[in-house]
């Protein structure tokens, strides 16, 4: 049985490895670290070390720890379809890019919606304050992340249809508007309450649509359709990790055994 003393011997050898300048010492050690109890003490007792290569590792095993937790919350609460589109979304966005947080993600879109907010809005207010704010469905071809990616959609006001459709019902939501995402024509638009359909592709066109037209999505099947279209996204654009990374989240949502989907997933 391993003593106190022990496992603080190995752990202090640990810190030692995460300061080398090999990065394959240091990311051992950090592999290690990880498996470890107590880690959570342990970064926040080194967080603001004097010794810059340390304070670095350890922003790393941060990172890599608060990515753990939102993937298991965010498997947890689709599992139960306790979560929203847009907290699935950008959840989504933060668990794959490490530049991005939550509350940075919450930020970007309160600075679209505090000019907006109000007690009661309708569609034409909701769709006009989209256009003026620049918001439009990109015309590039090929699927790319960052056309899915809500912080880039909020950043640069252009992205996919659904990520778009999954903002302008963010922002219905917090001034009394509500609509659903639906499939008309193969392309996601929103209908509201009163049944009217907008074409965010076709700059937020707003028209009625027979019922029989158009095919209310469930959201956990939107949920679904961003990963695909994030995984096909970053086969297109080399991006291995992000590959896996989306592709072992939607095997895990949907109960997939990803090693078992063939090339380049099965062991060897």
């Amino acid at each position: 049985m391993t003593t106190t003393a022990e496992k603080q011997k190995r752990t202090n050898a640990l810190i030692n490895l995460l300061q080398d300048d090999n990065g394959a010492v240091a990311s051992m050690a950090m592999e290690q670290l990880l498996n470890q109890d107590g880690l959570d003490a342990l970064i926040a007792t080194l967080q603001d070390s004097a010794n810059p290569v340390l304070r670095q590792r350890i922003h790393q095993l941060s990172n890599i720890i608060t990515r753990r937790h939102l993937r298991r919350s965010l498997l947890e609460r689709i599992a139960i379809d306790d979560i929203t589109l847009w907290e699935a979304f950008r959840d989504i966005n933060v668990y794959t890019d490490t530049q991005r947080s939550v509350s940075h993600i919450d930020e970007l879109f309160e600075e679209i919606n505090r000019p907006f907010k109000r007690r009661r809005a309708n569609t034409l207010q909701i769709i006009s304050y989209l256009r003026e704010c620049g918001f439009h469905a990109s015309n590039e071809g090929g699927a790319k992340i960052e056309h899915y990616n809500v912080a880039e959609v909020l950043e640069y006001r252009s992205g996919a249809a659904l990520t778009l459709a999954v903002i302008a019902q963010k922002l219905g939501n917090a001034s009394g508007w509500n609509a659903t995402i639906a499939l008309h024509a193969g392309k996601y638009c929103l209908i509201d309450a009163n049944f009217h359909m907008i074409d965010i592709a076709a700059d937020w066109q707003i028209s009625r649509v027979e019922r029989g037209k158009y095919h209310i999505c469930a959201r956990r099947d939107l949920i679904n359709c961003l990963l695909c279209s994030l995984v096909v996204a970053a086969n297109n654009e080399g991006l291995l990790r992000d590959f896996y990374l989306y592709s072992k989240l939607f095997a895990d949502i949907n109960g997939i055994d990803l090693k078992a989907a063939g090339p380049p997933f099965e062991k060897k």
